[in-house]
């Protein structure tokens, strides 16, 4: 996932970087994006199993909160 991941970070124009003053924005690359997402994912899914996890989730629990 990593590996994947990386391969939207090359180059000098990265995802989100802020332009200098006076330089219009440039759009992000989609194959870039893609390979971030895929590696995101990838990562995600070796970290959580399937029954893991609350999409829905916006928080930690109180419960759950380490001190």
């Amino acid at each position: 996932g990593a590996k994947e991941a990386a391969k939207g970070a090359t180059g000098e124009d990265k995802i989100g970087g802020a332009p200098t003053t006076g330089q219009d924005p440039a759009p992000a690359d989609a194959t870039s994006v893609n390979s971030l997402v895929k590696g995101i994912k990838t990562i995600v899914g070796v970290v959580l199993k399937d029954n893991e996890g609350n999409a829905t989730a916006t928080k930690t629990a109180e419960d759950d909160k380490k001190d």
